[in-house]
């Protein structure tokens, strides 16, 4: 844990106001700052230290491939908790709540207000039992639904011992508000914000020594600092592709590394053997990829343990419980991006085959498609009229409108009825805007179509 933190002290005694002992009003820790400068480790280590002063931690920590699975935060944070938190729930919250986050054989539409007092009650419960932590890493990928259930019931959080502890992308010194609808609803003296700054050199020198397994020079430290400009994650990257590359300067010479990130990621998945980078390309395309399912849509391979124990020793991947995750996002989207596009179809395409959610399995279909299909286009209306179902809106209209794409230009009225299913969801999502136009689009194409068909049936009858 020491390591983990080095040179956090400060951003360590701020975060301590979420874990004071005897809380009893809800209080909410933001840390925010750049891609890769440590963000997700400091929140890994307030949630630790949490653990270890009696406090139940519920956490959760979304990708952006995840942000169109519809309640999949929720999900994960009453992953462990789900029937101590439920047990006391009036029954149609209860049902709701099941039905949205798919547990059971619930069908039918969950009234978003049931979902959302739900899970209000399921926090309310836990936190009767001892304090509370909500955690949150990269915040701005929260699934829509999730976003919107979490902030209400946070919002109506009073007299409750919960400290919530989120982590938010933004530029250094950038202004931003308060994820999840907190401000305004909860004082301003409650909520912490915490700017994640840049390590000194004298830190990362300890952090690339604990990572590299060996010393640089100074005068290589001090460029390595100043060209990553004390951003843990790059200065990493630039260290290993010096020492990577063993050039043999002298001090004063420019170091002879790429400027560039994803020159730098992309140099260091190179030196992963092509099976591996296989294995990587699968997580990478996977919203929630476990060893399991990534294994069975590879054809259970003899070597696949090997893959893997291969990408986490190099510091690529990392295995928490039965979830695989990158060790930095950006490693994934480099890969994702760097391969051919018919790698990408043929990598969705299984991974369609082995989808055991419908909606997962219509979206891997979508980015299999090298076309229109019509038959991939009506799974994902009946994996957009699901999702609706579920009480995600949000979802439906992404899927319906991949749903519209991907119809054929011969399919007129299908097309048609798919935009103005794809209207009616970016409506009921909120999306006024987009909204208008699809149901627009489609009133128009209908009375073009009506126009066609009385033109046709006049013609026939003077013929």
């Amino acid at each position: 844990m020491a390591q983990a933190v080095w040179g956090r002290e400060s951003e360590l005694t701020l975060a301590a106001r979420v874990l004071e002992p005897g809380i009893t009003d809800p209080v909410a820790l933001v840390l925010t700052g750049e891609e890769g400068i440590g963000k997700t480790t400091l929140w890994g280590a307030v949630l630790s230290r949490a653990q270890e002063r009696g406090f139940q931690v519920l956490s959760a920590r979304p990708v952006e491939s995840e942000a169109t699975l519809a309640f999949a935060a929720v999900a994960d944070l009453l992953r462990d908790g789900f029937d101590q938190a439920v047990v006391s729930l009036p029954a149609p919250q209860r049902a709701a709540l099941e039905a949205a986050l798919l547990r059971g054989d619930r069908e039918g539409i969950p009234e978003p207000r049931a979902v959302a007092f739900g899970f209000h009650g399921s926090l309310l419960a836990l936190a009767g039992s001892a304090p509370l932590i909500i955690g949150v890493d990269d915040v701005q990928w929260l699934d829509a639904p999730s976003a919107r259930v979490l902030g209400f019931a946070l919002r109506r959080l009073e007299r409750v011992p919960v400290g919530v502890v989120v982590a938010l992308r933004a530029a250094p010194d950038a202004e931003v508000p308060s994820p999840l609808g907190l401000d305004g609803s909860w004082p301003e003296e409650r909520i912490h914000r915490v700017p994640v700054r840049p390590l000194g050199l004298e830190v990362l020198r300890r952090v690339l020594l604990s990572k590299l397994g060996t010393g640089l020079p100074h005068w290589a430290l001090v460029q390595i600092h100043e060209a990553s400009g004390g951003n843990p994650f790059l200065a990493l990257e630039l260290a290993r592709a010096l020492v990577r590359r063993g050039v043999d300067v002298q001090p004063g010479q420019a170091l002879q590394i790429p400027e560039r990130l994803a020159e730098l990621l992309s140099e260091r998945l190179a030196l992963l053997s092509s099976s591996v980078r296989e294995v990587l390309l699968f997580v990478s395309a996977s919203p929630q990829p476990t060893p399991t399912s990534i294994a069975r849509a590879l054809g259970d391979p003899p070597g696949f343990g090997d893959d893997v124990q291969a990408a986490v020793q190099a510091d690529v991947i990392e295995i928490s419980g039965d979830r695989i995750r990158f060790s930095n996002p950006l490693l994934g989207t480099a890969l994702y991006s760097g391969s051919a596009p018919e790698e990408r179809r043929r990598t969705h395409r299984l991974l369609a085959e082995v989808a055991s959610d419908r909606e997962e399995r219509a979206r891997h279909l979508a980015l299999a498609a090298e076309g229109p299909d019509e038959r991939v286009a009506q799974l994902l209306e009946d994996a957009a009229q699901r999702a609706r179902s579920h009480g995600a809106p949000d979802a439906a209209a992404q899927l319906a409108e991949l749903s519209r794409a991907l119809t054929p230009a011969e399919r007129v009225e299908a097309r048609n009825r798919r935009t103005a299913n794809a209207g009616r969801y970016a409506f009921e999502s909120a999306q006024v805007e987009r909204a208008e136009e699809l149901l627009q689009e489609a009133a128009a194409a209908s009375t073009s179509c009506r126009g066609v068909r009385a033109a046709t049936a006049s013609m026939s009858r003077t013929s």
